[in-house]
């Protein structure tokens, strides 16, 4: 697909092949809000990649899983609607890699923070490349918020307020 310009970005979308005009699937509102690479038809969506990149852990493929959240990284940060550090949209437009939807959903920040907490303890084993690039994911708002709980750790007196 990146061959063919049919995806700009290293992240897979949410719907391929897409459904194009000569297909029997193909609705005629879908010339104005559901062409091939937006929206479901196709649109590169953040959430739905966290869960490609968490699949990539679990079967124990942390090179790769690295190299996608890298990818995920230079995906979110884009803004489209308010100007800001960190955009968390809510889908990517395949064929130009442009933000598209709304700005700030939950839903890809709270995936983009797992996958952090997921891919923290874990460096690609031969991927330079990657394991610098993955150093540079670290200044994220996110990360730098306070956390109120932590599950592994065990409950100290501010936890005591939950």
């Amino acid at each position: 697909m990146r061959g063919s310009g049919e995806l700009a970005v290293n992240l897979p979308p949410c719907l391929f092949p897409f459904i194009l005009p000569h297909h029997a699937d193909w609705l005629p509102r879908y010339e104005r809000y559901n062409r091939p690479g937006d929206y479901h038809n196709g649109g590169v969506w953040p959430f739905i990649c966290g869960f490609y990149v968490a699949a990539c852990v679990a079967a124990g493929q942390m090179e790769l899983a690295e190299c996608k959240l890298l990818a995920l990284t230079e995906l979110v940060k884009p803004w489209h609607e308010n100007e800001a550090e960190w955009g968390f949209n809510e889908w990517i437009h395949a064929q130009t890699g442009k933000p598209s939807g709304r700005d700030w959903q939950t839903w890809s920040a709270a995936m983009y923070s797992t996958l952090l907490t997921v891919c923290s303890g874990r460096r690609p084993r031969s991927s330079m490349r990657c394991a610098q690039a993955t150093s540079r994911l670290i200044p994220c708002p996110i990360l730098e918020m306070p956390q109120l709980y932590d599950p592994l750790r065990p409950p100290t007196e501010s936890h005591s307020e939950l």
